[in-house]
């Protein structure tokens, strides 16, 4: 950056985007901490609409890759793990059979089934669909209370309570 642009962003409390080139207001930038500068919170050298874009279209291209390091560290499940898993379950979800209908909002893909995992154990139990996945985690995998949700349903025979307007 030339010393003109140095003086003029320091004088206007703005900094000038490596991306784009514009000249903005400090609150458009992400703020960082590098180990290379002792963890000292600085600003980014890109805007914040910048590097959202870059993001996203880093993300685009490198989906499959992402998605299988993130299940490696999170749950130990290399790549083949998953796709063997998909393989034995139909590409479905292991409760409802039916496939994965959510999508992405970044790339409106459909999303991958999610890996389902004992949160005491840290054992990977199978793949689940959104939905399920959640109503297991809204239930905190209490085998109790889904008893008890089996026997509401049971109960109520698929009968809905009329109400008045």
């Amino acid at each position: 950056m030339g010393i003109i642009k140095k003086i003029r962003s320091i004088i206007s409390k703005k900094h000038i985007c490596v991306k784009c080139d514009e000249l903005k207001n400090t609150d458009e930038f992400y703020f960082a901490r590098r180990k290379s500068d002792n963890y000292v919170s600085r600003r980014t050298t890109e805007c914040k609409t910048c590097s959202l874009k870059n993001r996203k279209e880093h993300y685009e291209q490198n989906r499959e890759r992402l998605l299988a390091n993130h299940r490696f560290r999170s749950y130990g499940l290399s790549r083949e793990d998953y796709f063997e898993m998909l393989d034995n379950q139909g590409g479905t979800c292991a409760i409802c059979k039916r496939q994965e209908w959510s999508r992405a909002s970044v790339t409106n893909k459909v999303k991958a089934l999610a890996v389902d995992h004992c949160h005491d154990s840290g054992n990977v139990r199978g793949l689940l669909c959104r939905a399920c996945n959640l109503a297991l985690g809204y239930f905190e995998d209490n085998i109790e209370s889904l008893d008890e949700a089996i026997k509401y349903l049971e109960q109520a025979g698929g009968d809905r309570v009329q109400t008045t307007t």
